[in-house]
This record gives C-alpha cells, sequence and structure tokens, in this order.
C-alpha cells in the first residue's frame, strides 16, 4: 500500500504545484492574450490609462471599479448615449435610432464581450477595442488585474473563441459622431493631415484626437518622418531612447509627459536640421506673439524659426508655449516637415509684423487674451496654414 501512497502524494505535489503555477501567471495567460503591460495600482481612484480623455480606474482598497461600468462611461461620455450591457447583450437606452450589432472587424470603440463560458473563467467580462492590428487587437478595459496592478495596452489574438465584437450603427445610415468636446472628435482641419500621416506612415491616429500627446509618442512620429528620408537613430529602445541617440531630445525626460507647444517647437527645429534645413530665424519673429515673452529662452530661437517656415503659429495671436499640444495637431505638424522637409522662411521677422495686422494688434493686448488653445493652425485671417503652401 505504501507505492499508493506515494503515488497519491506525488499526484497532490504536481496539482499544488500546477495550481501555484497558475496562479503565477497573469490573468488572461489562457484566452489569447498575447502581451500585457502590468503598472502598480498606488491608491484609490487609480487612473491606469485613458482613452478618448475617458479613465480606466482603480480603486488599491475601496469597491472594485467593474469591467462593464467602463464599457458605460465610455458611451455616455463620448457619444452622449445611455447603453445597457446585459449578458453579451447592448441596448441603446436614450435613442431609438442607433444599436449595436455584432461585427468580425472591429474598430477603436468597438465593445467586446467574453462570457465565462467562453474565456473559460467564473466570470464574463467587457472590454473596448483601443486598435485592430490584423491578427490582434489592443484592448482598453477596466478590473484587469494581476497581482496588485493594473494591466494595460492588453493585445489579444483576433478572431478569437473568447470574444465578441460590437459595434454601434445607426439605422438611417448617418455617421455617428461624438459629442462636442470629446477628445475623440477630430477637428475638421485635422482631417487631411491625420489621412496623410496614415498613408506615409508617420502615424496612424485612431483615437485620442485632441488629447496631449505624450513625448514618447511625438518622438515616434518623428522617428517615422526620418526614416522616410534615410536618416536612422544609432540606438534600439524607446523611441525617446532613439530621438535622444540623434539628439531630437534628452533622453532623461519623461517619455510619457505631455509635450507643451514649445518643446514641440525644440524638437521639430532639431528634425529640420537633420533633415537640411539651414534656415534660422531671428528672435525678433517672435514679435507676432503677444505672450512672446513666455516663450523659454532655451526654446526662444526653436520657436521663431517653426513660426517663420509657417509650420507652427498661435491662436488669437498668442503662442501659448506652455499649453499641451493635441495629438491631432502633433500629426500635422509632423506631416508639414514630412512633406515640405527644408521649407523656407516665409517671410522676414520685420515683414511678419508689418503685414499681419491682427497679430501686431494682438502684440498691444494683454497676454491674459491668450486663449490658451493647443492648436498648430489659426482660423482664416490670422496665418492659416494649407498642406500645399510650400509646394
Amino acid at each position: 500500500m505504501n507505492w499508493k501512497h506515494s503515488i497519491r502524494r506525488a499526484a497532490a505535489a504536481a496539482c499544488c504545484v500546477l495550481l501555484l503555477l497558475t496562479l503565477a501567471l497573469p490573468a488572461g495567460a489562457a484566452e489569447g492574450t498575447i502581451s500585457c503591460t502590468y503598472i502598480p495600482i498606488t491608491g484609490e481612484e487609480f487612473v491606469a490609462e485613458t482613452m478618448n480623455g475617458v479613465e480606466a480606474r482603480y480603486n488599491l482598497y475601496g469597491p472594485t471599479y467593474q469591467c462593464v461600468e467602463l464599457v458605460i462611461r465610455y458611451y455616455e461620455e463620448v457619444y452622449g448615449l445611455e447603453i445597457r450591457c446585459a449578458q453579451g447583450n447592448l441596448t441603446v437606452l436614450n435613442s431609438d435610432g442607433l444599436y449595436f450589432v455584432e461585427t468580425d472587424d472591429p474598430q477603436p470603440g468597438d465593445v467586446l464581450f467574453g462570457s465565462a463560458a467562453a474565456r473559460g473563467k467564473g466570470y464574463d467580462h467587457w472590454a473596448l477595442v483601443r486598435s485592430n492590428n490584423g491578427d490582434s487587437l489592443t484592448l482598453f478595459e477596466q478590473n484587469w488585474r494581476w497581482n496588485g496592478q493594473a494591466g494595460i495596452g492588453r493585445v489579444i489574438e483576433f478572431p478569437t473563441t473568447s470574444y465578441r465584437a460590437f459595434t454601434l450603427v445607426s439605422r438611417s445610415g448617418a455617421e455617428i459622431a461624438p459629442v462636442d468636446g470629446s477628445p475623440a472628435q477630430i477637428s475638421d482641419w485635422a482631417a487631411p493631415y491625420l489621412a496623410a500621416a496614415a498613408e506615409a506612415g508617420i502615424a496612424d491616429l485612431e483615437t485620442d484626437f485632441q488629447s496631449a500627446v505624450t513625448r514618447e509618442a511625438f518622438c515616434a512620429m518623428a522617428l517615422n518622418v526620418l526614416a522616410a528620408r534615410g536618416v536612422e537613430p544609432a540606438a534600439d529602445g524607446t523611441a525617446c531612447e532613439q530621438a535622444a541617440s540623434l539628439g531630437l531630445v534628452d533622453g532623461s525626460a519623461d517619455a510619457a509627459a505631455a509635450l507643451t507647444r514649445q518643446e514641440a517647437a525644440v524638437i521639430t527645429a532639431r528634425l529640420l536640421d537633420l533633415l537640411g534645413q539651414e534656415a534660422a530665424a531671428d528672435t525678433a519673429a517672435l514679435a507676432v506673439y503677444a505672450d512672446a515673452g513666455e516663450v523659454a529662452a532655451w526654446a526662444a530661437e526653436a520657436v521663431a524659426q517653426v513660426t517663420a517656415c509657417g509650420l507652427m503659429s498661435g491662436s488669437d495671436g498668442c503662442f501659448n508655449p506652455r499649453e499641451s499640444m493635441t495629438n491631432e495637431a502633433a500629426v500635422a505638424l509632423l506631416v508639414r516637415v514630412h512633406e515640405n522637409p527644408t521649407p523656407s522662411l516665409l517671410m522676414a521677422a520685420d515683414e511678419a509684423a508689418d503685414t499681419r495686422p491682427a497679430a501686431a494688434a494682438a502684440r498691444t493686448a494683454a497676454p491674459a487674451l491668450c486663449a490658451a488653445l493647443d492648436v498648430v493652425m489659426l482660423g482664416a485671417g490670422d496665418m492659416m496654414l494649407s498642406r500645399g503652401l510650400f509646394r
């Protein structure tokens, strides 16, 4: 009988090892998860990531933010819709003209639902699509935890038997637009730039159009502009690390931080230098901005250069140097650089001051009148730029 007890003990030990290994694996390891980044949850109301201005929230000790709460809140904040999610069914409660249908080609903002049975788990899971990568999806989700950490940027195989995808459609066939002021809304002026950026391989922006661009994202786009001209970085690593090897940025800065407009100007000026731009602008060109005194000394020459070249302009006669640049504005700026790698100076600084009455008038106004708008282009009559300006 001893040998039977030995076998039982060995089997029990093996089961314990398997159980411990299972518990040690990140959530979702068995449901087609390709990759996932985990970050520590540091407190209550912890924001793991955002999409189109909507936060994925976690509490360290308090009540759990359920996965489905994110889906409901996303459609309320982005589209102004009240939706119900129950047992894999989605219903729009405050609009008879909109409804959800299942799709095999989910796009950013579409909904994923995985039943407990399909996932081989004891609970259902809801998520949103951040991007469709062809044979996989990158997700935006909530309540995806492992070992006291929140999972972000999870990538799963798709198609998959673990999840079904749903998209919002209109009975009339009309386009479903985000509510005014939502970061998901594309500015009319930005649409051609976004299309050009996707075609040129600079960026394929699908969400967060009016959210602040990060240093890492801007560097990645700048590297794509350089790659199109045959300039490769001297090092591997993150986009910021590669950009630092080319002298575009200081490698010690926070890659996840929002990029200010004056920082974008400095990186762009260095980018132009790498692309063979020899024009140097006198800082007198800053006279067109009522808030010129707010431009940092280390950024003044770069802001003057991109201003004189017509690559960047201000808003209401101001440059707003410390304001964050939006994703769509960053794309527009780098598309201009890509299409015109050696732009000529539009005019001398003194000519600019004489021929721009709106800007000249703004210089006499109080800086408080400067609207803190993080845009690159202005409205008609105040330095409006077009993609074909330098052609």
